[in-house]
């Protein structure tokens, strides 16, 4: 997050198009707690991946557009948009066929038609309990990032897209210190050229897809903004046959296609999102709309 936050400022100090400002109280409290949501949802997604199997913590992890879906209506002040829920849930779907997570595996009638020994006996390395909590802290950050993204659509085109990429590294970076900090985990410098090189290109992309991203939800609907996301896992496939020579199974097809069915869905669906003027949250419009009344009525 530094790495990002570092390119961000620069950007940010040297862009002649930032114009607008966040002056607002209501506007800097949202980007506070957009940087919090973010962060709060990575250690989230961390924890669960060091204590849950790969495939489970990734299968928890693309619950996010199904969650900022139903979270459009209380803060956007939008009607449900049933059309991009059914297009999440079968992208999701095809995200089971692609990770195959231990709760999937582990279930006899897949393993009927499952013929690979080798991953048909998934146990997992934490006892039921542990299991369940590492789930509720894995769902809890699913909801925590869905709030942030949801924050950064409420704002709409009211602040540049770099002030929450700023605010998000920067509490990120802050919240990291302070748990090595707190924890004693000790902190481990690149060994090597190799390593030092794989960080910058780590800062480098994040820095990007924070930029991409922001500016996505920013100017499309939500709801299909965040269905897009679910092409990352074809991607992860491509780049482990590429990189790692691992090819699909016929299952990680099966689940291929129905990402591109799912996505397709919230592509063809031109639907505009009823949402309040300017993207702002529910509780901001309905009041402006009770000044008005009352500046109204004093006229």
């Amino acid at each position: 997050m530094i790495p990002t936050y570092i390119l961000a400022m620069i950007y940010y100090k040297y862009s002649k198009t930032l114009e607008k400002n966040t002056s607002t109280l209501n506007t800097r409290l949202f980007l506070f707690l957009r940087g919090l949501f973010g962060f709060i949802g990575i250690y989230c997604t961390y924890y669960s991946i060091y204590h849950l199997d790969l495939s489970d913590a990734t299968a928890l992890s693309f619950l996010n557009p199904i969650f900022i879906s139903l979270l459009g209506h209380p803060i956007l002040y939008r009607s449900f948009n049933f059309f991009d829920i059914y297009a999440a849930l079968v992208s999701f779907i095809g995200v089971m066929f692609v990770v195959k997570p231990s709760f999937i595996l582990n279930n006899r009638f897949f393993q009927t038609f499952y013929n690979n020994h080798s991953t048909s006996e998934v146990i997992s390395s934490v006892n039921s309990k542990e299991r369940a909590f590492t789930i509720m802290i894995s769902l809890f950050g699913v909801l925590a990032v869905s709030l942030s993204y949801t924050i950064i659509k409420s704002l709409g085109d009211s602040i540049n897209s770099l002030q929450p990429i700023l605010w998000f590294s920067l509490i990120s970076s802050i919240g990291s210190t302070l748990i090595l900090l707190f924890f004693n985990i000790p902190f481990h410098l690149p060994l090597n050229f190799l390593e030092l090189f794989l960080f910058f290109i780590i800062g480098i992309s994040g820095f990007f897809a924070q930029v991409f991203l922001t500016r996505g939800l920013q100017i499309e609907r939500i709801g299909r903004a965040s269905s897009i996301m679910y092409l990352q896992i074809i991607f992860s496939l491509f780049y482990d046959k590429v990189l790692w020579g691992k090819f699909p199974d016929i299952w990680s097809f099966c689940g291929i296609t129905l990402i591109l069915i799912g996505t397709a869905m919230t592509m063809i669906n031109r639907d505009k999102e009823n949402e309040s003027p300017d993207h702002k949250p529910r509780y901001i419009y309905l009041n402006q709309l009770k000044s008005n009344e009352l500046f109204e009525e004093d006229k």
